[in-house]
C-alpha cells in the first residue's frame, strides 16, 4: 500500500547569491548566539557554589542578557527575510520532493516544539507546516514586552495583567477583556524588586492572581530573581516551565491558600525561606524539578497534596539556617500527602539536607505506581 505523503519544496543550486549570503549571515550569527549563551552560563554558574558566598557580577551579566535578546531578535528577523527570499524564488528553480508522513512525525518527536520561537520558525517553513502545526490555544504574552517603555520590569507587565484579570471579576464580563493564558519568558535575569510586606518584613515577591502558563526559554538562563507569590482561586491552575527562581527573600514559591501549582522542570535555589509552600490545594505537582539550598524546608506542604514524579527530581542542601524543625520533605500537619511516583522514593530525591533532615510526615509521605495515589 502506498504511504501519504505529502509536497514541500527546496531550493536548487540555481537559488540567487542573496540567499546564500543571507544562510551564511545567519550561521555566523547563530554561533555569535551561541558564543554569549555559554558566557552567560559561565557569568551566572557561581549561584551554585554552595559553602562559598561569591559575588556575581551583575553589570557584565545584564551586558550579556541584553545582547543575547538582540541576536535573538536578529536572527528571528533573518530567519523571516530568508524564509520569504526563498519563497519568492521562481517556481521553475524548485525541486519537488516528497516526504512520508511518519517521517515528518519521527522528526517533530526530536524537537522542542514547547518553545514558542522553535515553533514559529518551523511553521514558518511552509504552508504544510503551518498548518499541522497550530499556535497555542489563547492568547500569550512575551517578556521582554515589545512595548518596553511600557513594562520595563516584569513586575509591571504581571501588575497590568492582574489588574485586567481583576476587572474581569469586578466590572466587565470576562468575554470583554481577552486575557493572555501562556506568559513566555526569553532568557535573562529578572531582578524583582524588594520591599516590605504589612508585617514590616521584606519581600520581593512576584504576585501572580490570575491562571497561566509561565514558560522559560532554558531553565539555566531563564532566571527570576525573586519568588512568586500565587493568589487566585483553588479551582484554578498555575503552569511554570523551564525557569531557575533564586534568592528569594522568603519563599521561591508561595501558594498559600491560592492556586494549585504545576511545575515542570523548575529549579528553586537559595531562597531564605521555604523553596516551595503549598497549603490547601490538592492538585500540586512537580515533575523533574530541583529544590536547594533553602533557608528553611525544600517542600513544605500544610494541608495540602504535592506530586512528585520525574528522574532529574532533586531535593537536597536545604535547612541552612539550621532549624531543628526544618526537612528537604515536610508534610506539616495530618491532612498532608506528599505522593512520590515509583521507581522514585522519598530517600532516594530528598537527600543531603541539613542533619540529613531529609523528610517528615506528621501527614502522609507515600510512594506508588500511579498518579492518582493508588497502588
Amino acid at each position: 500500500m502506498k504511504k501519504d505523503t505529502v509536497n514541500t519544496t527546496h531550493s536548487t543550486p540555481a537559488c540567487n547569491d542573496h540567499v546564500a549570503s543571507l544562510r551564511l549571515s545567519l550561521s555566523n550569527l547563530t554561533l555569535q548566539l551561541l558564543s554569549t549563551e555559554k558566557l552567560f552560563a559561565s557569568a551566572t554558574k557561581t549561584t551554585k557554589i554552595k559553602t562559598k558566598k561569591v559575588d556575581i557580577d551583575w553589570s557584565l551579566v545584564n551586558k550579556l542578557s541584553a545582547k543575547m535578546m538582540i541576536l535573538v531578535e536578529m536572527k528571528a528577523e533573518m530567519e523571516m527575510t530568508l524564509h520569504i527570499c526563498l519563497y519568492n524564488t521562481p517556481l521553475t528553480s524548485l525541486v519537488h520532493v516528497r516526504i512520508p508522513l511518519d517521517v515528518l512525525q519521527v522528526i517533530f518527536s526530536f524537537l522542542r516544539l514547547k518553545k514558542r520561537r522553535v515553533l514559529c520558525n518551523i511553521r514558518w517553513c511552509c504552508k504544510l507546516f503551518s498548518d499541522q502545526l497550530p499556535l497555542p490555544s489563547g492568547l500569550w504574552t512575551t517578556f521582554p514586552h515589545p512595548n518596553y517603555q511600557k513594562y520595563p520590569t516584569l513586575e509591571k507587565l504581571m501588575n497590568r495583567l492582574n489588574e485586567l484579570h481583576s476587572l474581569t471579576l469586578l466590572v466587565l464580563p470576562a468575554s470583554a477583556v481577552e486575557l493572555p493564558t501562556y506568559l513566555f519568558l526569553r532568557n535573562g535575569v529578572y531582578k524583582i524588586k524588594v520591599y516590605k510586606n504589612e508585617k514590616n518584613k521584606e519581600c520581593n515577591y512576584l504576585d501572580v492572581n490570575l491562571p497561566l502558563t509561565i514558560i522559560g526559554e532554558s531553565r539555566d538562563n531563564c532566571i527570576i530573581m525573586g519568588g512568586l507569590n500565587l493568589h487566585g482561586q483553588k479551582t484554578e491552575d498555575i503552569f511554570i516551565e523551564c525557569v531557575t527562581i533564586c534568592n528569594s527573600k522568603y519563599c521561591g514559591i508561595l501558594g498559600w491558600n491560592g492556586m494549585n501549582c504545576k511545575m515542570t522542570n523548575v529549579k528553586i535555589n537559595s531562597c531564605e525561606g521555604n523553596g516551595v509552600v503549598v497549603r490547601n490545594t490538592k492538585r500540586n505537582s512537580m515533575i523533574n524539578c530541583e529544590i536547594c539550598n533553602s533557608g528553611f524546608s525544600g517542600l513544605y506542604v500544610h494541608g495540602a497534596k504535592m506530586t512528585i514524579s520525574g528522574p532529574k527530581t532533586k531535593i537536597h542542601s536545604n535547612g541552612t539556617k539550621d532549624r531543628k524543625y526544618d526537612y528537604g520533605l515536610d508534610a506539616f500537619t495530618w491532612s498532608s500527602v506528599i505522593h512520590v511516583i515509583f521507581p522514585l522514593s522519598k530517600e532516594s530525591i530528598s537527600t543531603n539536607n541539613n542533619e540529613d533532615r531529609n523528610y517528615k510526615a506528621n501527614g502522609i509521605i507515600v510512594t506508588t505506581k500511579c498518579t492518582d495515589g493508588k497502588n
